[in-house]
């Protein structure tokens, strides 16, 4: 996938995560071991396919917070745009978008 984050924190501002692949699980981001992942200021996670669970991002006991900034167009076995799973938190504030994703 694009990005591996194992027990640290991620920013991501005005950027965007597009195109990757992931033979098994996260094509944009695969966040395990209590992670934190930050989706701000227009940031996009975009197109990535994961032949498993998370297409855009999976978590795994770790944390996603999206504020005005998009999960779109992501592609994976279950939970397309994001996969939660073990004790994980999603937090969708103002202006976040999950659309059109695919599992």
């Amino acid at each position: 996938g694009g990005l591996d984050v194992q027990g640290s924190s991620l920013i991501v501002s005005n950027s965007c995560i597009d195109g990757n692949r992931a033979a098994k699980r996260g094509g944009g981001v695969f966040a395990i071991e209590t992670s934190s992942i930050t989706l701000s200021l227009r940031a996009t996670v975009h197109g990535n396919i994961a032949n498993g669970d998370g297409g855009g991002v999976h978590l795994q006991k770790s944390t996603l917070i999206v504020s005005s900034s998009s999960i779109n167009y992501n592609s994976g076995k279950l939970g397309g745009g994001v996969y939660g799973f073990g004790s994980s938190s999603i937090i969708l504030n103002l202006g976040a978008s999950v659309n059109a994703n695919k599992a």
